[in-house]
C-alpha cells in the first residue's frame, strides 16, 4: 500500500511537470550525507540521526531553466523522549523520504562548468521501521509539506554526461492556524500560519546523463 502511495505521488508531480516545458530531459541518481534534525510528533520529540541519503532527479531542460521532479530518501536511527516523562529516550530506525518538484536556475561560469541555485516544493514522510512500542508507543509515519534550498555547481564532462555537487536546506512545516480577519472599509482578508517543523540539511553529489 505504500509503495502505491509513493507511486501516485511521483506519477502526480510528473503530470504536473511534463506538459508544455522542455527542450531536454536529463537523469540524475545521487547521494550523499544528510544531517537529520529533530521534530515534536504527537508522542513525543523525535531525534532522528545523522546518515548517508541517496535518490535521483528527473530533469527537462529549457535554456538555463531546469524543471526538476526529484525523491531521496535516508534511513537512520532515531530516539524518542515522550513528553512529560523522566524516561530516557528509547532508539528505532526511521525512513526520511521527500517528494518533491521544482526548478533549477543555472549560471554559466565557464564552457565547462555552471552554478546553480534550487528551490522546491512538495511532502516530506517520516516513517518509522518497527512494530514493537517504544516507551509505551508505537509510532506512527508523518506527513509534511516542505521547502527546500540548494545551491552548487555542474560539471559538463560531455555532450551527454555531467557531475552535480550540492548542498541542500531542507525545511519541512506545520500550519499553526487559518483565521478571517475584518475591518471597516478594508474587507476581509484570510491569514494561514505555519513555521519549520524540523531543519534538514545534506551534502551530496551524482551523475548527471542527458537523455537528447
Amino acid at each position: 500500500m505504500k509503495n502505491k502511495i509513493q507511486l501516485a505521488i511521483i506519477v502526480f508531480l510528473l503530470g504536473i511537470a511534463a506538459p508544455g516545458f522542455g527542450q531536454s530531459i536529463e537523469l540524475t541518481p545521487y547521494g550523499g550525507w544528510m544531517f537529520g534534525g529533530k521534530f515534536r510528533a504527537y508522542e513525543g520529540e523525535v531525534k532522528i540521526g545523522d546518515n548517508p541519503n541517496y535518490g535521483g532527479i528527473l530533469g527537462i531542460r529549457n535554456g538555463n531553466t531546469i524543471l526538476e521532479l526529484q525523491y531521496f530518501r535516508m534511513y537512520s536511527e532515531a530516539s524518542l523522549r515522550v513528553y512529560g516523562s523522566f524516561v530516557g529516550s528509547e532508539l528505532f530506525e526511521i525512513t526520511s523520504e521527500y517528494y518533491h518538484i521544482g526548478a533549477t536556475q543555472l549560471a554559466p561560469l565557464s564552457d565547462v562548468v555552471e552554478g546553480f541555485g534550487s528551490l522546491s516544493l512538495g511532502l516530506t514522510r517520516y516513517d518509522p521501521k518497527t512494530q514493537v512500542p517504544v516507551l509505551g508507543f508505537i509510532p506512527g509515519d508523518e506527513w509534511f509539506f516542505s521547502a527546500m534550498f540548494g545551491a552548487g555547481l555542474r560539471v559538463n564532462v560531455s555532450e551527454r554526461v555531467g557531475l552535480r555537487f550540492q548542498g541542500r536546506l531542507m525545511a519541512p512545516m506545520r500550519f499553526s492556524g487559518l483565521g478571517l480577519f475584518c475591518g471597516t472599509g478594508s474587507g476581509c482578508s484570510v491569514g494561514a500560519g505555519s513555521y519549520a517543523a524540523i531543519i534538514q540539511g545534506d551534502f551530496s553529489g551524482g551523475l548527471i546523463l542527458k537523455l537528447n
